[in-house]
C-alpha cells in the first residue's frame, strides 16, 4: 500500500476488509480469501453506482485467472459486476507488474 490513509481491518479467520479514503469519507472492500488455497477468490465492495446514485449498490469481482510474476501468485484476470445487473461491466486483466520500485518515484517516471 502506498497510501496511509489505507488500512486493513481484521475479520474472522478467513476475513478482512480494506479501508480507504474516498473523498471525506472511507469505502471498505471486503476480501474473502479461500481457507485452502490463501487466494482472494471474489473480492466484494459496496460503492455508489455512478455519480447521481443515492444509495449503494454491491459489486462482485469474478471470473478470476491467476498466474505466477516474478515467483508470485498473482490474479491476472477479473470480472466486476453490479449484482443488480448480473452481468460484467468492467474486464481487468494484467500486462506487466513492477516489483520492489518506489511508486512515487515510478510514477514521476511516467509524467504522472
Amino acid at each position: 500500500m502506498t497510501d496511509l490513509r489505507a488500512r486493513w481491518e481484521a475479520g474472522d479467520d478467513v476475513t478482512a476488509v480494506l479501508v480507504v479514503a474516498f473523498a471525506d469519507e472511507e469505502r471498505r472492500f471486503i476480501a474473502r480469501f479461500d481457507p485452502e488455497t490463501g487466494l482472494l477468490p471474489c473480492p466484494a465492495a459496496l460503492p455508489y453506482k455512478g455519480t447521481e446514485a443515492e444509495a449503494m449498490i454491491l459489486w462482485i469481482e469474478e471470473g478470476a485467472e491467476w498466474g505466477e510474476v516474478g515467483g508470485n501468485l498473482i490474479r491476472t484476470r477479473g470480472e466486476v459486476t453490479w449484482v443488480d445487473d448480473g452481468t460484467p461491466w468492467a474486464v481487468f486483466e494484467v500486462e506487466y507488474v513492477v516489483l520492489g520500485v518506489d511508486v512515487e518515484e515510478y510514477i514521476r517516471g511516467w509524467g504522472l
